[in-house]
């Protein structure tokens, strides 16, 4: 990052967004270092607005035959190991379609997800967890990706789970700006450090009331594809 970059933090988000982000790059480059705002979405906190789909999109699940056709497309990014991945643990795929297109997409599981080679993330099942979002470049900047959380949101809401639980990295401004605006609301931090080959956690205490904490996988685990893996 240069001085533009550091820059341009410090006037959209000020002296303390700079700062953490002047803390959280300088600590990497020495070794791993991640601060994961934990945060929950519920249809009360939800703003609305985002439940309506732009004209000329439709949305819904896909089946798991649509999502192998689709998969074929490179533009789609949904590599077959992942596919591998989420179908054996049956989480879902909630799409925005532009006619025959996929235009954009996000996975929602229950069940603990790995967020690396190295690491997992675990969380109460009440909650559905939402991961690797994504929209095709020729979509983006139309809001899809909140569009398609919140519908997705008011379907597992309707069967009787709590809402969304999610993370963002704390200096990761402008992700936080966005999904604040949404209504997702923030519960406590996750810290990882790697020192020496080896993985230390600190959770703030509130997170256990989510059940929202990390592991480190199993050696075995550790030669999967990255494909795999949350984005």
């Amino acid at each position: 990052m240069n001085l533009k970059d550091y820059s341009r933090v410090y006037k959209k988000f000020g002296t303390a967004a700079l700062l953490t982000d002047l803390f959280s790059k300088g600590l990497n480059q020495v070794t791993y270092y991640k601060n994961l705002v934990g945060m929950t979405l519920e249809l009360e906190s939800l703003d609305p607005t985002y439940l309506a789909i732009p004209d000329c999109f439709t949305g819904r699940f896909l089946t798991r035959e649509e999502l192998l056709q689709y998969a074929q497309d490179p533009q789609n990014d949904m590599p077959p190991s992942f596919l591998e991945y989420a179908f054996a643990k049956q989480d879902q795929c909630y799409g925005l379609l532009y006619q025959d297109q996929l235009a954009a997409y996000g996975w929602y599981s229950n069940l603990p997800t790995r967020l690396s080679h190295e690491l997992s993330l675990h969380f109460d099942n009440a909650w559905m967890y939402m991961y690797r979002g994504y929209t095709r470049k020729e979509f983006r900047g139309k809001r899809l990706h909140a569009v398609g959380m919140a519908n997705a949101l008011k379907r597992y809401t309707d069967l009787g789970f709590r809402g969304l639980i999610s993370y963002v990295e704390a200096n990761n401004f402008s992700s936080l700006r966005s999904v604040f605006r949404m209504g997702y609301k923030e519960f406590g931090h996750v810290y990882i450090v790697k020192v020496w080959g080896s993985f230390f956690f600190y959770r703030s205490s509130s997170c256990d009331d989510y059940g929202f904490y990390i592991t480190s996988n199993h050696e075995s685990e550790s030669t999967w594809d990255e494909s795999v893996f949350a984005k």
